[in-house]
């Protein structure tokens, strides 16, 4: 589950209570810990980029 994606360097993204129809999952995520971000439905495509935009590199 969510602990082997980040045992193996994943990053993880779970939406929030606000926008889930069906919160069990993404919460019992957020419980584990392993969660890199929480954000709104219409908030996760711009919580990817930033997963991969905000790791301390730059475009320079």
């Amino acid at each position: 589950g969510i602990e082997a994606v980040k045992a193996a360097g994943g990053r993880t993204i779970a939406q929030d209570e606000a926008t889930s129809p069906v919160f069990g999952i993404p919460c019992r995520a957020i419980e584990t810990g392993c969660v890199d971000a929480v954000a709104p439905a219409h908030g996760i495509a711009d919580a990817i980029v930033d997963a991969f935009t905000t790791d301390g590199e730059t475009d320079d």
